[in-house]
């Protein structure tokens, strides 16, 4: 009951801010454990405290111990207000004690996102029935292969089904361009252009077509001046 009742309050708040949420419920700790364990990742977690055998205390230790990750915002919610100094340690954004309001939800997720900033923008793909999510900043360039497209990331390489062009003009206006018809870079990530290649930060080399060599010259400059 409690997680449908916060899932119409996001669904409202998407409606009357035309913004785009997407939200997943898990009814189970351990379920949640698996699917951040996989790779996916969340902006932000709500999390009950009282769940059965791993609690949402435990869960966000995984969070920020295991996983290493100090960016997903957490807002834990419980029946108790007794719970502050087990939470000290996972750096919560807010607790909201039951029954929940509403309005200071919404307050309280509209901060996150505002934390979050562009981070919160993210880019989702499906490999057979899992689904991922990861963090623009996280994601160094695309390549087409054919059919497949090759995700390269921060420390990690994902493989899934889909077409470059398409992923492109998802991706307009959120700091990608097309240097090549096989390749779509994150131009943060760019260390250096040079005259048929540019240089990313973890030291790969692009190949960046005749046609798109000063477009990304101009992009680089302003996006350097901090205009883009």
């Amino acid at each position: 009951i409690i997680c449908l009742e916060i899932e119409n309050i996001l669904l409202n708040l998407q409606k009357e801010n035309e913004i785009e949420l997407d939200v997943d419920i898990f009814f189970k700790g351990e379920d949640l454990e698996i699917e951040l364990l996989s790779g996916v990742k969340y902006d932000l977690l709500i999390l009950d405290i009282e769940l059965d055998a791993l609690n949402g205390i435990e869960v966000g230790k995984i969070v920020r111990e295991k996983m290493k990750n100090d960016i997903m915002q957490i807002i834990y919610i419980s029946a108790k207000e007794s719970y502050a100094m087990e939470l000290f340690d996972i750096r919560p954004l807010n607790f909201l004690v039951k029954p929940i309001d509403g309005k200071n939800l919404i307050e309280i997720v509209l901060k996150a996102m505002g934390l979050s900033g562009v981070k919160t923008c993210c880019f989702e793909f499906n490999i057979g029935k899992a689904k991922y999510r990861y963090s623009l900043d996280d994601i160094l360039y695309f390549e087409s292969d054919g059919r497949k497209i090759k995700i390269v990331l921060k420390n990690e390489i994902k493989e899934f089904y889909g077409k470059l062009m398409i992923i492109s003009n998802e991706l307009k206006g959120k700091g990608f361009y097309l240097i090549h018809n096989s390749y779509l870079v994150n131009y943060d990530k760019v260390k250096e252009q040079r005259s048929e290649n540019v240089e990313l930060i973890n030291g790969e080399e692009l190949p960046i077509s005749r046609n798109n060599r000063n477009k990304m010259k101009e992009i680089l400059m302003h996006h350097m001046k901090g205009d883009i």
